[in-house]
């Protein structure tokens, strides 16, 4: 998957299954990419089996905050994981 080029997220098998986990920063980031994850993993063979995404605290707030002397974007509390469970058809 390294020759995409690409960040695609972290991706594992378990249970005869793929999971691909990705973390935005933005949920606009999440809605714009959402669609051409999906289109590139039919492309390649892989049945969508569920997807979803959620909200969490970001685990690098406060070292962001301290860094950056309090002067970061609004939101950067929170970031966006987006997950798939994949099953591959081909």
């Amino acid at each position: 998957m390294k020759e995409l080029g690409e960040d695609i997220g972290r991706i594992y098998k378990k249970d005869d299954y793929f999971y691909l986990e990705k973390v935005f920063d933005s949920l606009d980031k999440v809605m714009s990419e959402e669609a051409s994850i999906k289109a590139r993993a039919k492309k390649n063979g892989f049945n969508i089996i569920k997807s979803s995404w959620a909200i969490q605290k970001n685990p690098y707030y406060a070292i962001e905050y301290i860094m950056n002397d309090g002067d970061i974007p609004p939101g950067s509390e929170v970031r966006y994981k987006y997950k798939m469970k994949l099953e591959y058809i081909r």
